[in-house]
Order: C-alpha cells, then structure tokens, then sequence
C-alpha cells in the first residue's frame, strides 16, 4: 500500500483508540514522507505520559517526542 494509506490507517487507528492522531507530510532530500503525529499537548509532561501509554499499550515503541 502507497505510504500515505498507511499512515491514514494508523491515524484512523489512533482516534479510534482516543489519542489526538494527525498526519504531517516531510519532504526530506528530496522524499516524502507521512509522519503520523499526535498532540498537541500543553506540557510536556502530558507529552510524555502518552508517548508511554503508546509504547506501552499500543507497540509504538519508537514513538518520540517533538516540539515542532
């Protein structure tokens, strides 16, 4: 599947189980990339606590924090 049904999925995914999923597309060197977000969050504490909660409860263990 094309990259951007993926991380269409994902995001569908992701409001269903509650997050505040969106998509956000990259160019880098030249590429496009689909990056699947979620947030905003007013502190990064509550930042944190659901990049655990996603690692921990959903297998998104590479998910990070960014302030962009």
């Amino acid at each position: 599947a094309p990259m951007k049904d993926v991380a269409d999925n994902l995001v569908r995914q992701l409001i269903a189980k509650g997050y505040d999923g969106y998509m956000a597309r990259a160019e880098v060197k030249g590429q496009t990339y689909y990056r699947v977000r979620v947030g905003p969050f007013a502190a990064r504490e509550e930042a944190e606590s659901a990049r655990q909660s996603l690692a921990r409860h959903e297998d998104y263990w590479d998910a990070y924090l960014t302030g962009d």
